[in-house]
């Protein structure tokens, strides 16, 4: 897809508290969603969204920068082999245009995100994180935020709509505008009561270089340097959107979320031998509903 924006930042150095043990020894970008990490997922959205050059922001640990470097002794092996399936999908890896930056010292998104400065330059970026994957829908889900920064030139926060459970995140608070889009006036975290939306941030982005001026003003919290608070700096400047993510997400940092979008990718990619696999072990949709 061509779009207008074609730069992409990843996050990808977050500890994983939430998937301990299996992040203690393997970087939660690195757990696997099906026969890909979630890193690369988020990279091919980026890339099908129109984004040409994706820095990965990493920790220094250097499983990530592995993964997407080059294998040639891996691939003459499976050439050998004649395992052309593998042999194509590891080549695939490497034909990705991915750059690292490493963060040295834990410090919150915001922190994360400055690392990216020289990267980004004057350009808009997309921002994604990996906890988030996203399945499904029209578009990829940074392409449909890519529309709307099409329509207003404004920073733009990827929103999903949630039914319950809306006092455990930070809400949206919206208002329409006369093109069709909706301008994001504030992020209302964890509201008791009367939420003014159903829409919560969903770990997509689109930002102007501006965001980097609202870090440096931006005081930390604690040690911590949060990305929603220089969110709300832009929003006091009117100048964000929000715009709704028509697919399905899955919150793969947490273990039901992981374990869900490995069923539901299995489901899209693979469903055949999944659901072989389910009935050789005599699982059927009864014990799902246990």
């Amino acid at each position: 897809m061509n779009g207008v924006v074609k730069k992409a930042v990843v996050l990808t150095a977050g500890m994983g508290l939430r998937s301990l043990p299996a992040t203690k020894a393997v970087p939660k970008a690195m757990l696997a969603v099906l026969d890909k990490p979630a890193v690369q997922w988020v990279c091919e959205e980026a890339a099908q969204s129109g984004a040409r050059e994706i820095l990965l922001v990493v920790s220094p640990d250097g499983a990530v920068q592995k993964h997407f470097s080059k294998d040639e002794a891996l691939e003459r092996t499976l050439a050998v082999q004649n395992r052309l399936n593998e042999l194509a999908a590891v080549s695939a890896i490497a034909r990705l245009n991915v750059e690292f930056a490493v963060q040295q010292n834990a410090g919150g998104s915001g922190e994360a995100l400055l690392c990216a400065r020289d990267f980004v330059g004057d350009k808009p970026f997309f921002l994604l994180n990996c906890d988030d994957l996203f399945l499904g829908g029209e578009l990829p889900a940074c392409a449909q935020l890519s529309e709307s920064y099409a329509v207003t030139g404004m920073s733009t926060v990827g929103a999903i709509k949630r039914n319950s459970g809306l006092d455990a995140y930070g809400v949206l608070r919206l208002k329409p505008r006369d093109d069709g889009e909706k301008e994001l006036l504030e992020i209302v975290e964890k509201p008791r009561d009367n939420p003014q939306s159903q829409l919560i941030a969903a770990g997509r982005y689109v930002f102007n270089p501006t965001v980097f001026e609202a870090l440096d003003k931006t005081q930390r919290f604690g040690r911590e340097l949060r990305l929603s608070d220089a969110i709300a700096l832009l929003c006091r400047a009117r100048a964000v959107c929000a715009r709704e993510i028509k697919a399905m997400r899955f919150d793969v940092g947490s273990r039901a979320g992981l374990a869900a979008a490995n069923a539901a990718y299995a489901m899209r990619f693979d469903k055949e031998r999944f659901l072989n696999e389910l009935a050789e072990a005599g699982l059927d949709a009864a014990f799902f509903a246990r």
